[in-house]
């Protein structure tokens, strides 16, 4: 990733016209802080708005689900952090890097060593047809806005549910030892089953049970697609080439 397509104010405009640019050394740089940090955060604010799920169903059980939004959000965010463990990035310490994006596949029902292996698959095979996560953005050269559309918001029904088949597929083949596989349905299980606990009052009120997996399964898939879409679609008037744009976050 030494070259990208880079949508960063001030680097596009000093090679507006090059197709190709070195990325500054900064964006290499890793720290353990700042991974800290960010796992924080990007576990701490979802945890948090599962412990609100109850407290808003005291108040009125229909403002329970109110919170499918921003916790869809926030596991849109925790996938973001994934992918920097995955590329070793989140952390300067490498088995930090492990055992935060476990933490984040446990949080988001993707199992850390199959996302790895197929974003790695994803990565040598961008805009052909065996990419796995050509789902989000393949095929759309000549399509209307109306196909567009349904391609983007079907993900809101549900649809990119497939994506957890490719997951499935992917680790069917993988041949991890006994101990990994403990470690990985364990701590699913236990992470999963904190988040029904708090959320149905230790099982008062179990359809509250349905509002994390609901939000992943729709507001979550929904922004990760949007994002995959937006980094290798082409604009308006580009060729047909796929593109790798990096993104920056503004207000």
């Amino acid at each position: 990733m030494n070259t990208a397509t880079c949508n960063v104010p001030g680097v596009n405009q000093a090679r507006r016209g090059q197709g190709r640019l070195t990325l500054p050394k900064q964006f290499y740089q890793r720290s353990d802080l700042w991974g800290l940090w960010n796992s924080v955060r990007l576990f701490g604010v979802p945890l948090m708005l599962i412990c609100l799920i109850p407290v808003l169903h005291d108040m009125a059980p229909w403002l329970a689900l109110l919170i499918m939004v921003p916790l869809g959000i926030t596991i849109s965010k925790t996938t973001l952090l994934i992918h920097e463990a995955v590329h070793m990035n989140l952390f300067k310490t490498r088995f930090l890097n492990v055992w935060a994006g476990r933490l984040g596949g446990w949080y988001t029902l993707v199992e850390f060593a199959a996302f790895q292996q197929l974003h790695r698959q994803h990565h040598a095979s961008v805009g052909k047809d065996h990419d796995p996560q050509g789902l989000d953005y393949g095929k759309l050269e000549n399509a209307s806005q109306r196909k567009l559309f349904w391609h983007l918001f079907r993900a809101l029904l549900g649809w990119n549910m497939r994506h957890m088949l490719t997951l499935i597929r992917q680790r069917m083949k993988m041949q991890n030892s006994l101990t990994t596989t403990v470690i990985e349905v364990s701590g699913l299980l236990v992470v999963q089953g904190l988040f029904f606990y708090i959320a149905t009052q230790g099982g008062k009120h179990l359809w509250l049970g349905l509002i994390f997996p609901v939000a992943a399964a729709t507001i979550g898939l929904f922004l990760s697609q949007l994002r995959g879409f937006c980094e290798h679609v082409p604009m308006p008037g580009e060729n047909g080439l796929m593109r790798l744009r990096s993104h920056v976050s503004t207000p």
